[in-house]
């Protein structure tokens, strides 16, 4: 996270001002899908499997991000950021 921080914090501030989501890496993460959430965005990092895809939520209060769908599961990480799981 260190490492990719001063990325991922850029992208989050970029996606929730209504930037683009379209973007390969974040940071040192190469990214399978971006979007913008109530209050904060996410991404999904492609090494993440094949069943159940994992990333990074970002929360701009710091609480736990927003539930798209039932299957949305976050674990705190750091500030306001999350490790988000997506099973499907």
């Amino acid at each position: 996270l260190s490492l990719s921080r001063d990325g991922m914090d850029q992208a989050a501030a970029e996606v929730m001002a209504g930037g683009t989501a379209d973007r390969d890496w974040i940071g040192l993460w190469a990214v399978e899908d971006v979007e913008g959430i109530p209050g904060g965005m996410r991404f999904i990092v492609m090494s993440g499997g094949f069943l159940e895809h994992w990333g990074f939520a970002y929360s701009e209060t710091g609480g736990r991000p927003a539930i798209m769908d039932g299957e949305d599961s976050y674990s705190h990480l750091d500030g306001n950021w999350w490790i988000w799981t997506d099973g499907y």
